[in-house]
C-alpha cells in the first residue's frame, strides 16, 4: 500500500509541477505579448516599435534597400476632445488604430507612441511607394472623420532612407520633424523627403 501511494504521490507532484511550468510559461508569454502592445488600440506600442525599428535598420545597412518611416499625429485632437469627451477621443485613436490595420502589410509595423502620435515602419519601401500609400490612408481616415462628425486632420512626415547610415534615432527623428512641418504649413498635409 505504501509503494501506490508514493507512487501516486510522485506522480501527482510531476503533473502539479507540469500544469504550474506551463501557467507560468503561458502567463510571461502574456506579458511579454501586452507589453509590447498599446492597451487603447491593440496596435504596437512606443517600446515595441523601437524593437523593430532597430531589427529593421541593421537589416537596411545590410542589405541596403530603402526603408521608409512615416510619423503622423491626429490635427485638433484637444478639440475633439473638448468638444464630445475622451471617450469619442479614444474611440477616434482606436478608429485610426482599425483603419491602419487595413491598409498596411504584415511587414510593415504600425505603432501609437502615445497621445494622438502614430508611426507606420515601412521595409523595402521607396518613397514615391510610400507616399502613395499615405495619401490612400490619409483620404480614407478624413472619409471616416467626416462621417462620424469629428473635426480631426492628419498631418504626415514620410522620411526615406537610401543608403543613409543614420542611426534608428535620428530616422525617427527625421520623419517626426517632417511631421512638424507639414503641422506648421497650415496641417492636414504631407511632407516627404528622402535621405541618402
Amino acid at each position: 500500500d505504501d509503494k501506490y501511494l508514493t507512487l501516486y504521490w510522485n506522480a501527482s507532484i510531476r503533473t502539479l509541477f507540469f500544469i504550474t511550468s506551463i501557467l507560468i510559461v503561458n502567463a510571461w508569454k502574456k506579458e511579454r505579448f501586452y507589453a509590447r502592445i498599446d492597451h487603447l488600440t491593440g496596435i504596437s506600442n512606443r517600446y515595441n516599435f523601437s524593437e523593430m525599428l532597430c531589427a529593421e535598420v541593421e537589416r537596411y545597412k545590410r542589405f541596403n534597400h530603402p526603408l521608409s518611416i512615416i510619423y503622423f499625429d491626429v490635427d485638433n485632437f484637444k478639440t475633439v476632445n473638448d468638444q464630445f469627451g475622451h471617450k469619442v477621443g479614444d474611440d477616434l485613436l482606436k478608429l485610426v488604430a482599425t483603419v491602419l490595420r487595413d491598409h498596411f502589410r504584415t511587414v510593415d509595423t504600425i505603432a501609437r507612441l502615445g497621445g494622438d502620435e502614430f508611426v507606420i515602419l515601412m521595409p523595402e519601401t521607396a518613397s514615391k511607394e510610400a507616399s502613395g500609400k499615405i495619401r490612400v490612408l490619409q483620404n480614407d481616415l478624413l472619409e471616416k472623420m467626416k462621417l462620424k462628425g469629428w473635426p480631426a486632420t492628419f498631418s504626415f512626415g514620410i522620411a526615406t532612407f537610401a543608403n543613409s547610415i543614420l542611426s534608428a534615432d535620428e530616422m525617427l527623428k527625421k520623419a517626426d520633424l517632417l511631421m512638424y512641418k507639414a503641422k506648421q504649413s497650415g496641417k492636414n498635409d504631407i511632407m516627404s523627403k528622402t535621405y541618402s
